[in-house]
């Protein structure tokens, strides 16, 4: 689980149905991204906002707004906190 791994005290965290992507889960206070993949390592990615959070959580595909806004953005790069 992520909040295993994430100390942020004002985590959400939702588990989500898709192919590569257990949970992912977001802290307003520090703009923080968190991803669980469904090999268990969990990605952290920073800055990132509330609204960009909206957006994501409410994707109709979460793998592929993953892909397609996150994985791909140089802006934001993810830092693996947790091997799988």
């Amino acid at each position: 689980m992520i909040n295993q791994h994430a100390t942020d005290a004002d985590l959400e965290t939702i588990e989500v149905s898709s192919s590569q992507i257990k949970e992912i889960g977001h802290s307003a206070k520090n703009q923080a991204l968190y991803i669980r993949f469904n090999n268990g390592s969990i990605y952290r990615y920073s800055p990132y906002t509330s609204v960009q959070w909206m957006e994501f959580k409410t994707a109709p595909s979460i793998g592929k707004y993953f892909y397609s806004s996150i994985k791909t953005n140089a802006g934001l790069p993810g830092i693996k906190i947790h091997n799988g």
